[in-house]
């Protein structure tokens, strides 16, 4: 995780709907997130961003039970 904190934004949703109910995760910055664990077996993910500066961003990993 190597994003410009308070600027670019990683949001996971649980289900494919981006209501703010269903929001398992907001992270931004260069702390690594806990491991998360949907509900629905379907996630949502979000990143938002600007061209201002870079970094090498994120990477996700995934793992069905």
């Amino acid at each position: 995780m190597d994003t410009e904190a308070k600027v670019d934004f990683l949001w996971l949703f649980d289900g494919d709907s981006t209501n703010p109910e269903n929001i398992i995760g907001k992270f931004s910055g260069s702390e690594l997130p806990p491991s998360i664990t949907s509900r629905t077996n379907f996630v949502t993910v979000w990143f938002v961003t600007d061209n201002k500066n870079t970094a090498k961003g994120w990477k996700l990993h995934f793992q069905a039970k």
